[in-house]
């Protein structure tokens, strides 16, 4: 057994043995220990509303002119998380042709109060500059943010960087990634870009598509953009329906929600929001077209939660059996196939299997030593509670 899931089983023993719940036995052995990323932040995918303009921290912004910055940027605009200790992850967003930074400001109070550094750029020509200009300032931008000339550089994480982009900026995006693919994460939105394919982009990547496109048609640039991408790559291409060229240009839930996601998964390495990713979205009111890559982590046991994130990787067949015999004492709850603890009543707990480490009612009540008669499925509210607390307490 783990050390850390030691301290987990013991504890929880001793807190429920208190209420009288336990049997005098010995709890089995958990397989495997949670993996957290060390640059987890915030509350799970399933405690935020994801598409709400702002994140759970709070933020503040600081205006850059092409003063402030190095010779081939124009300035721009950093947001940054204002109570929060620590560094962050660390992005760079790029407007289109013809804009200025006011075509992608939302996602820096988005993404900052997600717990991101973030700089909305201004442009050297809103008229003149080609996808590859916005490529080179988005990486001089990246490189201005990790500098000393940066007012908040010791918020920012210089290992843990990432591009976004609208129209032009997006394909510039694009480009970015395979100048330097050390970049951790990149959002092209509705991109433009007349070269398709590029070599050497590991970078995972989300396009954002617009069905009704007429200036950058998905079928001429998002579609091409996405399958030039390197297939063994994490990347995943969302086309919405009936939104046009403009949708990344002011808050839209769903955009939101996404590109959130993919910056917690991929520069916060935040294993939570693979739930959140994959399996993608079978939803054809709101997606036109959906195509990724997924499973983005291995779920080898299918149970919901990605291996690098289960403590109980060996979890049976999903859904488990629910009691028979409901109404008889406190309401017990056994997992789903989505992954919620739900009671035969239907009742739903508010609780998934990402909340209990991976971990089955079947699974905890082996690893806490419990036996009851075999209609006695799932395990109580209490004992989610309890196991909840103490797992993400250790």
């Amino acid at each position: 057994m783990s050390r850390l899931r030691g301290r987990i089983v013991a504890a929880v023993v001793v807190l429920l043995a208190g209420v009288g719940m336990l049997p005098s036995s010995t709890p089995a052995s958990a397989s495997k220990q949670v993996v957290f990323s060390p640059y987890q932040r915030g509350p799970a995918p399933d405690r935020l509303d994801l598409g709400a303009p702002l994140g759970p921290f709070t933020y503040e912004s600081i205006s850059r002119s092409a003063l402030d910055t190095p010779i081939g940027m124009s300035g721009g605009t950093i947001y940054y998380p204002s109570e929060e200790a620590g560094t962050f992850g660390t992005i760079a967003i790029a407007p289109g042709w013809t804009n200025t930074q006011s075509a992608v400001a939302w996602y820096g109070p988005l993404l900052a109060s997600h717990g991101f550094v973030v700089m909305t750029i201004d442009t050297n020509s809103r008229v003149t500059d080609l996808p590859r200009d916005r490529a080179t300032q988005l990486l001089l931008a990246l490189d201005y943010l990790v500098s000393d000339a940066n007012p908040v550089r010791s918020k920012v994480d210089p290992d843990r960087l990432a591009v976004a982009g609208y129209s032009m900026g997006g394909g510039g995006a694009i480009e970015a990634t395979s100048r330097r693919p050390s970049i951790k994460a990149s959002v092209p939105l509705t991109p433009w870009h007349t070269t398709k394919t590029f070599e050497g982009i590991r970078t995972p990547t989300l396009v954002v598509g617009a069905q009704n496109d007429s200036t950058a048609s998905v079928a001429s640039h998002a579609i091409p953009l996405y399958e030039g991408l390197p297939a063994e790559l994490p990347k995943a291409y969302a086309e919405l329906r009936e939104k046009g060229h403009s949708l990344p240009t002011s808050h839209n839930p769903v955009v939101a929600k996404l590109t959130v996601s993919w910056m917690k998964r991929f520069v916060d390495t935040d294993y939570r929001f693979d739930a959140v990713l994959c399996p993608p979205p079978n939803d054809t009111t709101t997606f036109s077209d959906y195509r990724s890559t997924c499973p983005y982590t291995p779920d080898a046991d299918g149970d919901t939660v990605s291996d690098a994130f289960d403590s109980c990787p060996d979890t049976g067949p999903l859904p488990e059996p629910v009691a028979v015999v409901p109404g008889q004492g406190p309401e017990r709850f056994s997992a789903a196939a989505d992954g919620r603890f739900v009671a035969a009543t239907g009742v739903d707990s508010g609780v998934t299997m990402l909340d209990t480490g991976g971990c089955s009612a079947a699974q905890i009540k082996a690893q806490l030593g419990l036996r009851e008669p075999p209609n006695r499925f799932g395990v109580t509210r209490e004992v989610l509670d309890q196991w909840i607390t103490t797992l993400h307490a250790a």
